[in-house]
C-alpha cells in the first residue's frame, strides 16, 4: 500500500482531506489530487479516546486510529485487521535534548 511515503520521493500520490466545519465526530474524505475519493475517515465521537476508522470509498475498514488517554505522553496506535501495527508516541519536549 502506497500510505506511507518518503518526502524525497517524486512519484506517488498525493491525498487531501475534506473535513466539514460542523459534524459530530470527525468524519471527512481523504481524496487523490483529481478529486476522487479514495478513503472515508469515520471519527468516533463522544469517547474516552479519541477514534478514527479509515475506509475505502465502499466502507471496508483499512485501519483504525486510537489515541491512548491518561498517559504521560500523548500516544496513538494503529490497528489493521485487530493487530497493532504500529504505536506512535509524541516525544517529550526537554532543554537537554539534542537537536
Amino acid at each position: 500500500m502506497g500510505f506511507l511515503r518518503r518526502h524525497d520521493e517524486q512519484a506517488g500520490t498525493r491525498y487531501q482531506m475534506r473535513e466539514k466545519l460542523f459534524a459530530i465526530g470527525d468524519d471527512y474524505w481523504i481524496e487523490t489530487q483529481n478529486g476522487e475519493r479514495a478513503f472515508k475517515v469515520d471519527g468516533k465521537a463522544l469517547r474516552v479516546r479519541d477514534t478514527f476508522i479509515l475506509e475505502t470509498p465502499s466502507g471496508e475498514e483499512v485501519f483504525k486510529v486510537q489515541q491512548k488517554k491518561l498517559r504521560i505522553r500523548d500516544t496513538m496506535e494503529i490497528e489493521h485487521d485487530g493487530d497493532t501495527v504500529a504505536t506512535i508516541k509524541k516525544a517529550l519536549i526537554t532543554p537537554l535534548r539534542d537537536r
